[in-house]
């Protein structure tokens, strides 16, 4: 062999196999649920302590400055997040360029969105605490920015694992850092800011590590990536504004015309809402880039695999609404009766709200990954002209008139999401929603229908919510199983993937 002959350059690593859709979307969903299952009652914990030590109207002022924070990241994100996890998906030699330009430029973005959302503050004549507030949240999500780009990259190489342990590690670290800071040192928001902030960072540092044993390194950033973020990315940032323009006018409306422990009432349902929208959080994680390679691969396996999904969140859109209307106390207990007694109420408005986010959330996700981002933001917008007609209207007659005008808000949003659901259906792929669907919708109506007739029983006996939740929630399962509701292919497909296991 020649010396000076140049060596061989190496193979390139092989594809990984591909496989069944279905199938992967059960392995990353199911291990994204364990990672929530774990998390989320740490994680509703920690917020309803925030909560309760804060007291409403510091934790409504909070939440407001929060909606501030959020609509400005939106342009420090510009759409990349939901972008890059699709580019990688097609494409994984790109994911050390698309992360590394991302973060370049949300460094540079979030100092002039943090300029422009100051100056608004001080022409709007808000407090100098409100302005520290905004500056020292800005700050904290800078830190969230990094983390969930860094973990959108990792997702895009469908690998949901990451996310999984970050849903754990997220409120453990809140538990052992916040709460004491609240409850043992007493510190007020700006301390609750600054403790949240140190368990952000400590996740970036585990995130960032697990970016690099992924594979996704060298970073680098190129200013002909950036370029090519935008014009897909615009798509996505009006879905994104969309979405966030609701609560933010919802907030500014409720600051206005509204006393602040109002606001706090709507934070607190909200947030309370968070762990029952979990579960199709979950499946909505790993389920976008796999029906973003679907969409290009396989169109019939698309349809599928969104059936499936679809079919499988629909079994617990009724329980979980259904104990959000009945047993709403229950968690408003975590936060203090004396102090979120409204939010109580909130929380019964909100019912249909979160049975309809179950198939809206995933009909967007779809809708989304079949690159049609255009047509569901435009469908965002009419669910924010829908708040921002409603809004003006309704807080003030239900402050009037139950000194709550929270609920104004509340049934705004249940019109919005009726607007989300009828579009998503008209956008979906045909055949996504067949005699099939409407069988299983019959089945799972009736189970519904048994678990809300249980728990209007049980009310009227005087049994405490806490007894009463679980007698009810096994009626809906015991009378779905009897009407062949969990005989279906998504409980074959659990099944086989648990005996599976077994034989290992």
């Amino acid at each position: 062999m020649d010396p000076a002959a140049p060596a061989p350059s190496p193979a390139p690593d092989p594809a990984p196999p591909r496989q069944d859709p279905r199938r992967l979307l059960l392995k990353n969903t199911a291990i994204l649920a364990l990672g929530q299952l774990i998390g989320a009652p740490m994680s509703m914990i920690v917020t309803a302590v925030v909560g309760r030590f804060l007291g409403s109207a510091s934790y409504g002022e909070m939440t407001i400055a929060g909606t501030w924070v959020t609509l400005g990241f939106l342009f420090v994100d510009w759409g990349q997040s939901q972008l890059m996890a699709g580019e990688i998906a097609r494409d994984r030699s790109k994911a050390g360029t698309l992360l590394g330009t991302s973060l370049v430029w949300r460094v540079v973005a979030a100092v002039l969105i943090y300029g422009l959302m100051a100056s608004y503050g001080g022409l709007s004549g808000n407090s100098r605490e409100f302005q520290v507030i905004l500056l020292l949240m800005t700050v904290q999500w800078l830190i969230v920015s990094f983390t969930t780009a860094t973990l959108d990259a990792i997702r895009g190489l469908e690998r949901t694992d990451i996310s999984a342990y970050q849903n754990i590690l997220q409120p453990l670290l809140r538990l052992l850092v916040v709460v004491p800071a609240l409850a043992l040192l007493h510190w007020k928001v700006r301390g609750a800011i600054l403790a949240q902030s140190a368990v952000y960072l400590l996740l970036l540092g585990y995130v960032w590590r697990a970016r690099a044993q992924v594979g996704i390194k060298p970073l680098q950033f190129r200013i002909e990536t950036l370029r090519a973020f935008f014009k897909p990315g615009t798509a996505f940032l009006f879905f994104g504004l969309a979405m966030v323009a609701q609560p933010f006018i919802d907030a500014e409306w409720l600051h206005r015309r509204a006393p602040l422990e109002v606001a706090g009432w709507n934070a607190s349902a909200r947030k309370l809402l968070e762990p029952l929208i979990m579960p199709v959080a979950v499946i909505g994680g790993p389920l976008y880039p796999t029906l973003s390679r679907l969409h290009l691969e396989d169109r019939a396996a698309f349809v599928t695999t969104l059936r499936s999904a679809i079919r499988g969140i629909l079994i617990l859109a009724f329980p979980l609404a259904l104990s959000c209307y009945f047993y709403g106390d229950v968690g408003v207990w975590l936060y203090g009766k004396k102090e979120y007694a409204g939010a109580i109420t909130n929380l019964k408005y909100l019912a249909p709200f979160l049975f309809l986010m179950y198939f809206s959330m995933p009909l967007g996700v779809s809708i989304l990954a079949a690159q049609r981002q255009k047509a569901w933001s435009a469908v965002q917008f009419i669910c924010v002209a829908v708040s921002a007609i409603l809004d003006p209207i309704l807080i003030p007659l239900f402050q009037r008139k139950s000194g709550n005008g929270s609920l104004g808000v509340c049934v705004a949003a249940v019109v919005s999401e009726v607007f989300m659901v009828a579009f998503g259906i008209k956008l979906a792929e045909k055949g996504v929603f067949d005699r099939k669907f409407a069988g299983a919708f019959a089945r799972t109506a009736a189970a519904g229908a048994a678990m809300a007739a249980v728990a209007v029983l049980l009310e009227k006996l005087g049994l405490p919510s806490l007894a009463a939740a679980p007698i009810a929630l096994v009626t809906y399962g015991v009378v779905l199983w009897a009407v062949g509701g969990l005989a279906g292919e998504q409980m074959d497909a659990v099944l086989g993937g648990i005996k599976r296991r077994l034989k290992r």
